[in-house]
């Protein structure tokens, strides 16, 4: 059975990078410097094995080998983090990359304690053959698109964007979706349901839960966000979490492009190109909002007084 191209790999890579919050190149570098074990539908994996309650057949095809290598990248982070990795200690933030103490650490294989479900094992490799994997596909990413050459910008960028955005927050859809992204990859939760259930302290099966309106999130979603800046550490899913709300909330193409957009620009305020019908999106939804507020009338009254080019607020 013939094995998967290139393209169709990097999927499969980079659909679960988005998931759990780690970078892509390291899924590729697996899968370079592994090449086993041989699986069933004609491809060979990134050296994962079953472990604890995780089966054979549930590493037998490639899809669950790079879903199950994410994790267990996810679950040595965790290790080391508890052990005392700073950030700095796990990514090069100049380089834009993980480190090469990080990259040996990988190389060395991870048993998963029974605690751990989630994560498989991996066998370990030589770390001088993951390194060149690493970088090698790190190469292609940074000649495949607009990167700077040097990212030491960007956590405050990053940074910058996070303090500013929640007063951009008007409640569309994309941007709701940013946020919630953000709030999953932070928390390392695989899916948006969870992310939800956790921001309102629920579960999923609670009764209402799945006919949930969506602008009850709007409040601890901002309130989220607004206490991120402070707490931000320089981990790669924390800077990935803010990737991700930045790609989202400027509706871009990759990851690579909002880095890109953040070399030159931090304000989360949209181009004029989507602003306008973001404007006319929120404004049809005001009748329904409106509650008669002090602070609401206040604003429809000066939106008023602006539209209309009046020198006053005063009755006629």
């Amino acid at each position: 059975m013939a094995g998967l191209s290139a393209d169709q790999r990097n999927y499969h890579y980079l659909n679960e990078a988005i998931r759990t919050g780690i970078h892509k190149p390291l899924l590729a570098a697996l899968y370079a410097a592994h090449r086993r074990p041989v699986l069933a539908d004609g491809e060979v994996g990134l050296g994962i094995l079953p472990a604890n309650r995780i089966a054979l057949e549930q590493v037998t095809q490639f899809v669950d080998q790079v879903q199950f290598a994410a994790n267990t990248v996810r679950s040595i982070t965790d290790k080391l983090t508890a052990q005392g990795w700073k950030g700095s200690d796990i990514w090069d933030a100049d380089q834009g990359g993980y480190t090469d103490r990080f990259l040996q650490a990988i190389a060395q294989g991870y048993n998963p304690p029974a605690s751990d479900l989630v994560a498989a094992r991996l066998e370990s490799t030589h770390a001088q053959t993951l390194l060149q994997a690493y970088r090698a596909d790190l190469t292609l990413e940074l000649t495949a698109h607009p990167l700077p050459p040097k990212q030491a910008f960007l956590d405050a960028a990053l940074i910058q964007l996070a303090e500013q955005i929640p007063r951009y927050y008007l409640g569309l859809s994309y941007q709701r979706q940013a946020f919630l992204e953000a709030v999953r990859i932070w928390r390392k939760l695989n899916t948006l349901p969870l992310a939800i259930a956790s921001l309102l302290r629920m579960s999923e099966t609670d009764p209402g839960f799945a006919t949930l309106d969506q602008s009850t999130l709007d409040r601890p979603l901002v309130q989220f966000i607004q206490q991120i800046p402070p707490f931000y550490a320089g981990y790669p899913h924390q800077r990935e979490a803010l990737l991700r709300m930045t790609q989202l909330w400027r509706q871009l193409d990759s990851r690579e492009a909002a880095i890109a957009s953040l070399q030159t620009r931090t304000s989360p305020e949209a181009e004029i190109s989507l602003l306008d019908p973001a404007l006319i999106a929120f404004t049809q939804r005001l009748p329904q909002q409106y509650q008669g507020k002090g602070d609401q009338r206040n604003a429809m009254t000066e939106t008023f007084r602006l539209w209309q080019d009046l020198d006053s607020r005063g009755l006629p």
